[in-house]
């Protein structure tokens, strides 16, 4: 269903990122789609707190009170999924 017609959000990838310098962290954020990107020394993004990447599965693991790793069984019939973005595609869509 297009995003128009499901009340979806076109997709818009954002990177946000934080680089630790040894003095004041440095937050990152960058619009793929318009080509713009922000620096700053305050946090760009909510919440502030937000859980990211690999921290994320095992937070909500913990919280469910799962596992936090899979068992090798798990592992050998788990899928490794890699898409490739176009940051010049005119518009895409989360269905």
């Amino acid at each position: 269903m297009p995003a128009r017609t499901s009340g979806r959000a076109p997709y818009r990838p954002v990177l946000r990122g934080l680089l630790l310098t040894g003095f004041v962290p440095r937050y990152l954020r960058a619009d793929v789609q318009a080509g713009s990107s922000v620096v700053d020394t305050e946090r760009l993004w909510w919440p502030p707190a937000k859980i990211v990447g690999h921290h994320l599965a095992p937070f909500l693991a913990t919280q469910l009170g799962l596992a936090a790793s899979l068992s090798e069984e798990a592992k050998a019939h788990a899928l490794e999924v890699e898409i490739e973005l176009d940051p010049h595609a005119s518009s895409a869509t989360v269905a």
